[in-house]
C-alpha cells in the first residue's frame, strides 16, 4: 500500500491522480442529478474566479474531443484519456523509471512517461469511441409539420371530420397521431393514407386516401379529357 500510494503521487502520476480524482468528483454530481452527462459540452462557463480555470479545462477537453472525433460526450472522452493516462502512466513510473534510473536524467524519464501515458490514454480513448458512440447519440424527434407528405395506416374504424387516428409509417416509428378526413369516400381501419396538413390550433393532421391520389390510367384519363 504504501508504494502504491509513493507512486500514485509522484511525477507524473500525481497529475493523472488529481486530474481522476476531480472526474470521480464530477460523475458523482452526475449520478446525484446535480448535472449532465454532457454538461461539459455546454457554452455556459462560471462565472467570477472559475471562468479562466474553466476555459483552460474546456479548452483541453476541447482539444480531447476533438481527437476522439467527437464521438463522445467531452466528459466521457476525458474520463477515458485520464483513466488509461492513470494506468499507463502508473506503471510506467513502476517499470520504465526504475529500469531506466542510472541511464537517463530522471526528470526525463519522468518527463517521457507522462507524454506516453497521454498517448496511451489518447489511443484508449480513440479506440472504444466507436463502439460506445451510439449509445451517445441524440436523436431529435420530428416535429409534428415535418410528418406533412409522409403516408399513415388507420387505426380507428373510420375517419371523420371530428374523429380518427392512425399510426405513421415512416419505417423508423410507431407514432400514433390523430387524424381528420372532410373529403368525399371514406377512411376505414388499415386504409393508407396521406398526410396532407396539420393544424397546429387541434394538434390533428388532415389526410387523403391514397387511392385518390394515385394517377388514374391512361385510358381513363383520355376518357375524362373527351367529356
Amino acid at each position: 500500500m504504501e508504494v502504491f500510494i509513493q507512486t500514485a503521487t509522484s511525477f507524473p502520476t500525481v497529475v493523472f491522480s488529481a486530474l481522476l480524482l476531480l472526474m470521480l468528483l464530477y460523475w458523482a454530481i452526475v449520478i446525484a442529478g446535480g448535472l449532465d452527462v454532457d454538461a461539459l459540452d455546454g457554452s455556459e462557463g462560471a462565472a467570477g474566479a472559475l471562468e479562466a480555470a474553466e476555459g483552460g479545462v474546456k479548452g483541453g477537453l476541447d482539444v480531447l474531443n476533438w481527437l476522439t472525433k467527437k464521438r463522445l460526450p467531452m466528459s466521457v472522452s476525458a474520463s477515458l484519456v485520464i483513466l488509461a493516462g492513470w494506468a499507463a502512466s502508473y506503471l510506467g513510473t513502476r517499470v520504465l523509471l526504475v529500469a531506466s534510473k542510472g541511464v537517463v536524467p530522471e526528470g526525463m524519464a519522468a518527463w517521457g512517461v507522462g507524454a506516453g501515458a497521454f498517448v496511451v490514454g489518447w489511443l484508449f480513448s480513440s479506440a472504444v469511441a466507436s463502439p460506445l458512440g451510439p449509445l451517445f447519440e441524440t436523436h431529435a424527434a420530428d416535429e409534428n409539420r415535418d410528418l406533412v407528405g409522409k403516408s399513415c395506416r388507420i387505426q380507428t374504424g373510420s375517419v371523420t371530420a371530428d374523429f380518427g387516428a392512425a399510426v405513421v409509417l415512416d419505417g423508423t416509428s410507431s407514432d400514433v397521431i390523430q387524424v381528420r378526413f372532410r373529403g368525399n369516400g371514406s377512411l376505414s381501419r388499415g386504409d393508407e393514407a396521406l398526410i396532407v396538413n396539420y393544424d397546429a390550433d387541434t394538434n390533428t393532421f388532415s389526410v387523403e386516401p391514397m387511392t385518390a391520389l394515385a394517377p388514374k390510367p391512361t385510358l381513363e384519363r383520355e376518357l375524362d379529357e373527351s367529356n
